[in-house]
């Protein structure tokens, strides 16, 4: 298994920014150590971002792919595949739902999508 580390500055978070970004593109499968180190990450990630780079509110990944949306002109029914039941894909477009590692590793692919906006980068 890869190293898992702490994200203590801009460069450890810059750097695991990328090896996220470069897994996410191999689509690890559900319970392998890539995926297990994935998700420990994103955590990881997630809570330096909150710590150090606070954003008003908790629905930039949700901001991030309403934006996107727009520009690809894409509707909720077109995220179905990446996020599940139509109902989820509300949920998470209106902050309900925190997206899931395997969702983002399906959103990255599908559209083209930078994963760090949506871990909350």
């Amino acid at each position: 298994m890869r190293e898992i580390y702490p994200i203590r500055d801009p460069s450890s978070h810059k750097r695991a920014l990328a090896e996220i970004e470069a897994l996410m593109t191999h689509d690890p499968a559900p319970g392998s150590d890539e995926a297990v180190w994935l998700d420990a990450m994103a955590t990881l990630v997630s809570a330096y971002e909150e710590r150090e780079c606070p954003i008003e509110g908790s629905y930039a990944p949700a901001e991030y792919l309403r934006f996107m949306m727009e520009q690809d002109g894409l509707t909720p029914e077109d995220l179905v595949p990446a996020i599940g039941a139509l109902n989820c894909v509300h949920d998470v477009l209106n902050g309900k739902r925190d997206l899931t590692p395997a969702m983002i590793r399906r959103l990255c692919r599908q559209h083209h999508l930078d994963a760090a906006r949506l871990i909350g980068a």
